[in-house]
């Protein structure tokens, strides 16, 4: 692994926190840590364990999700390569917020509570940078709460399907996007998502097969869950 720290260098600085720093400060803080690879389907901490530490994610993607009291999924975040993640706990050293699953086979660097914290001291910068990814973080974790509490089913899965269409301009691969992790996402059973879905494509909205769903109407989606989205949106 050694011999490919220099193209890891160059996928760290692709991370915001990362970017002022020079590559000897990256190479220490890589020595610091380790990686690890998860195949896909394998669970990389689970939620309330002990602190597993912070993690960047430099292959594969990565859910986070939480578990309900009768073991029901609920997807928080799909995070993809580069990006750092568990922050909360390698910040206060506390339990893991959430568990994370290698959706894809994955390379992870990870530094423990300890090693953080010296990081934070030795370069004081990390920590900086870590406030507005913060508050972005928090953010859309508010407004996913207010999604999930005050959005009834339908509006959260028109949501939904917008987003992952990028607003109608790709189809959505069954193979990638399943009942299953679709109920994860809007919280909900995948018989409700199942008799949604039939619901959109008999109002003329979406084309389901087997393989595939394609968002017809994006924009009687939009209106459908109240939201005033700009068609260009889904290129961005």
């Amino acid at each position: 692994m050694v011999t490919r720290f220099p193209s890891l260098i160059e996928r760290m600085k692709k991370i915001i926190h990362f970017q002022n720093l020079s590559e000897r400060d990256l190479l220490t803080i890589l020595q610091a840590g380790e990686f690890k690879r998860f195949k896909a389907g394998s669970t990389i901490f689970y939620e309330s364990d002990p602190c597993f530490g912070l993690c960047v994610l430099l292959k594969g993607e990565v859910h986070l999700y939480k578990l309900g009291p009768e073991g029901q999924e609920n997807i928080l975040a799909v995070i993809k390569a580069v990006i750092m993640f568990n922050e909360i706990a390698a910040i206060d050293g506390g339990a893991n917020p959430m568990t994370a699953m290698a959706h894809k086979n994955c390379l992870i660097w990870k530094t423990d509570y300890d090693s953080f914290q010296f990081g934070l001291q030795k370069f004081p910068g990390l920590g900086v940078g870590l406030l507005p990814i913060l508050a972005r973080r928090n953010r859309k974790l508010i407004e996913k709460y207010a999604d999930l509490s005050f959005r009834p089913v339908r509006e959260r899965l028109a949501i939904l399907l917008l987003e992952i269409s990028k607003y109608g301009k790709r189809s959505i691969k069954r193979k990638d996007h399943t009942i299953q992790q679709m109920a994860a996402h809007t919280a909900t059973v995948p018989v409700v998502i199942s008799r949604t879905l039939g619901e959109f494509r008999d109002e003329g909205h979406i084309e389901c097969s087997r393989d595939k769903v394609i968002v017809h109407h994006p924009d009687e989606l939009a209106k459908l869950a109240l939201l005033d989205l700009d068609p260009m949106e889904g290129s961005k």
